[in-house]
């Protein structure tokens, strides 16, 4: 493939070789999972394992207002959800609505801050179109109805601000230098992100000792692109990984959560598929 003004990312030009196929998948929110086990955060826990919109979900909480009678996201267009959705002032306009798009935005926002106004430095919250203050008025709303994440959250900012010290699930440590506030939010992202990092290095290593003329094309912390010979079917490689990468995975304080991912197969014409 070549470049043509057309082109507007790296995806359009960058292709497998003659001979060769990628499979790319992405984790499902996999930090927010692994957040809400290491919390034993129940709402977030049963939202994730039943498909429920949990943004929407998050939406209703922080603004105290009732949940649906349907909580996947046919809730935006059942009828029986019709007076939920008038009960909003202005009505719920779907998955799309701001109320709905604010908070899913402040929840990954607020995910490694140590206070409201950390959600400021979050990459394009500006294009929310609120005002800074505004902007932390919902990051203070979204952390009060999360209590029991929070409450982790504080505990492991405590002990890792404490000790100087931060673990993964997995048990990969990193010493953790500068203020509280440094040691504790570097030890947070140790602990989540750190975990998402050794899983993908677990399954990194697996692959490659079970298709070894294969080879790893990228890594995106949450997801691989993986190169496999076209002599090697598309089969044969899920039979492998999926088991690898969808399963249940138990936090060490006990709660369990489901790995999912999307996925994709993307052939040297740039020809990408949806794999179910």
């Amino acid at each position: 493939a070549y470049a043509t003004q057309e082109c507007w990312s790296a995806r359009d030009i960058v292709a497998p070789d003659e001979g060769w196929w990628w499979l790319h998948y992405d984790l499902d929110s996999i930090e927010a999972k692994w957040a809400a086990a290491d919390a034993g955060d129940a709402d977030d826990i049963q939202a994730f394992a039943n498909g429920y919109d949990i943004h929407t979900i998050r939406t209703c909480r922080a603004l105290r207002h009732p949940l649906p009678p349907i909580l996947t996201k046919a809730l935006h267009t059942d009828p029986s959800c019709q007076a939920w959705r008038d009960s909003w002032d202005p009505p719920w306009s779907g998955g799309e609505d701001r109320r709905r798009h604010t908070f899913k935005t402040v929840g990954y926002a607020t995910q490694f801050c140590i206070n409201p106004k950390g959600v400021l430095q979050a990459k394009g919250i500006e294009e929310l179109g609120l005002t800074p203050d505004e902007i932390v008025k919902f990051a203070v709303l979204y952390i009060k109805s999360k209590p029991v994440l929070q409450a982790r959250k504080q505990h492991v900012w405590d002990e890792c601000a404490k000790t100087g010290v931060s673990y993964t699930w997995f048990g990969r440590r990193r010493r953790l230098y500068g203020d509280w506030a440094t040691r504790a939010k570097e030890g947070w992202s140790h602990r989540i992100s750190g975990t998402v990092s050794d899983y993908q290095n677990q399954i990194i290593i697996r692959v490659q000792a079970e298709f070894p003329t294969s080879h790893l094309v990228l890594n995106t912390h949450d997801g691989l692109v993986w190169a496999f010979p076209v002599s090697t079917t598309q089969e044969r490689v899920l039979s492998v990984m999926r088991p690898l990468v969808e399963k249940d995975v138990t936090s060490p304080t006990g709660h369990a959560v489901n790995v999912t991912a999307t996925w994709e197969r993307i052939d040297s014409d740039l020809k990408r598929t949806r794999i179910k």
